[in-house]
Parts: structure tokens; sequence; C-alpha cells
């Protein structure tokens, strides 16, 4: 896997890096990401002060999400959030889609 970190407007850290990395291994098990890009912003003095995106490749839809937050931890948290929200979505969907009709014998399920 490779993994691509941009900062824009402030200094990478070790424990921030460290943050960013487990975040990806959280959200890589079970899957097979091909790569990983992130990118932190500081805007400054602007409301929220953080941002940080990510994009995850694997087969299918590739996994992206967005977080800002007045901190890097609040802004990491929200990514962390929404990307779990849309792999839940995705299985949500996916059980939809292969479940079979009420009053069908579950051996017949898919």
């Amino acid at each position: 896997m490779q993994i691509q970190l941009e900062w824009h407007r402030c200094a990478p850290t070790r424990r921030r890096e460290e943050l960013i990395h487990q975040t990806i291994e959280t959200h890589a098990a079970g899957r097979r990401v091909t790569d990983a890009s992130v990118r932190v912003e500081e805007r400054g003095k602007q409301s929220p002060r953080y941002a940080i995106r990510m994009h995850l490749s694997i087969p299918g839809p590739d996994l992206a999400g967005a977080g800002t937050g007045q901190t890097f931890e609040e802004a990491l948290g929200k990514l962390n959030r929404r990307l779990n929200a849309s792999l839940a979505q995705r299985e949500r969907k996916q059980r939809r889609n292969t479940s079979a009709p009420k009053g069908v014998k579950p051996s017949y399920r898919g």
C-alpha cells in the first residue's frame, strides 16, 4: 500500500502521523487498500482551523471522507465517523440488495 501525506500550512509531527496511520489501518482492516492519500490543512485564523481529507483506493467504489475541527484530533474524529458511516451505508445497501424477500425459506436465500 502506498500512503501519500500532504501537509498544507502545518508542520507534520510524529504523533499526528501515527494517528493518521492508525486511522488508515483501522479502515484498511479486511480490505485490500492499494493507495491512500491524506491531506491535512491548517487554515490559520479561519474557523474551523483544521481540515483533513482522506481517499482510500479499494476494490469497488473508493472510500473518501473529510473532517474539520478546531483541533487536529477533532477533525480526525469527524473523519473517522464519516468513513465509518460510509462503510455502514455500503453494508446496509449490499444486505438490502442481496437479501431474500419475506416468506422465502432460509435455504433458498442468496
